[in-house]
This record gives structure tokens, C-alpha cells and sequence, in this order.
């Protein structure tokens, strides 16, 4: 199965989630992280530092409520 853009949201955005959206970013995928949807367990100095790491990679932080809030006014 081929995907071209993936969501992501998971317990640790320095751990597992950062590294996979690395790992799909190095492969062409689009990856948007789900920022309300994401655990962290380091302090917010270094959870900065990976997201303007990955934002520079191309990865795209969105929020659940704001897609909430843009499919209410599509209708």
C-alpha cells in the first residue's frame, strides 16, 4: 500500500512520534502532527527544539479543534 501524507499522534513527541514523522518526511511522505493529540515527557525547552527541527524538515503541526471548527463552517 502506497500513502503520500500521513497524521500523527502518539505518547512522546521527542520519541516515537518525532522519529516517525522524521522516517516518513526522509521517504516524501506529508506528515501533519496532531499538536493536542501528542504526550510529552521532557521539558518544553527541548519538545521546541524537535518541533523547529521537524517544521524545517516540512512537517506541519494542525490541532483537532481548529478542524472542528473549519468543518462546521464547510457545511
Amino acid at each position: 500500500m502506497q500513502y503520500s501524507e500521513v497524521y500523527l499522534c502518539g505518547l512522546d513527541e521527542c520519541g516515537c512520534v518525532g522519529a516517525t514523522a522524521k522516517g516518513a518526511v526522509k521517504t516524501g511522505v506529508t506528515v501533519k502532527m496532531i499538536r493536542d493529540c501528542i504526550g510529552r515527557r521532557f521539558p518544553d525547552k527541548k519538545v521546541q527544539k524537535k518541533r523547529r527541527r521537524l517544521r524545517a524538515m516540512g512537517v506541519k503541526y494542525i490541532s483537532m479543534n481548529r478542524s472542528r471548527e473549519e468543518k462546521k463552517t464547510e457545511v
